[in-house]
């Protein structure tokens, strides 16, 4: 048999597994890689608030911690603190993080909900409910995190940012 020949049953037996529904395909599979994202990341929080068509804008930022307490794979649970009487508005926050995941890259999606109110951090702020949960990166011990959303709030159209970036 020539190399030709050898090179092209090996070029139509690969293409035809292209073929193959995934749960027949044989072969090696990788290990799932999941980050163990638990701990407590003590850093900054941010927010910033601006007016929509109006020079308005209002930045704040204030110390606190964001615990992943519970891990069971990809998802993962805790709580937040937010030192309210640093600068932003003269009183701590506390809630949980709920729907909480993490992938194999570390890249992070979770929603804080904060004690006592009806809603999210957003609605905390702002009186409404966000759907946008918090994404970011979990990378060295590191957790960089923000959502966007935008708000009719008191009579005007609020643009709010949320951020949090803080290290375990």
């Amino acid at each position: 048999m020539t190399h030709r020949a050898i090179f092209a049953l090996g070029l139509a037996a690969s293409l035809s597994a292209c073929d193959d529904p995934p749960s027949e395909r044989t072969g090696p599979t990788g290990p799932v890689v999941t980050v163990d994202a638990r701990g407590v990341y003590a850093g900054e929080w941010g927010f910033r608030a601006t007016v929509v068509g109006l020079p308005l804008t209002a930045d704040c930022t204030d110390s606190g911690t964001l615990t992943i307490a519970s891990q069971t794979g990809a998802s993962f649970s805790g709580s937040f603190v937010i030192d309210g009487t640093d600068s932003c508005w003269g009183e701590s926050l506390s809630g949980s993080i709920e729907s909480g995941s993490i992938d194999a890259f570390g890249a992070v999606a979770f929603k804080p909900r904060v004690d006592g109110a009806a809603g999210d951090l957003f609605d905390y702020l702002c009186g409404a409910v966000s759907e946008e949960a918090m994404t970011g990166v979990l990378a060295e011990g590191r957790i960089s995190a923000e959502a966007r959303d935008q708000f009719d709030c008191n009579d005007a159209t609020i643009s709010l940012r949320v951020s949090v970036l803080a290290s375990r």
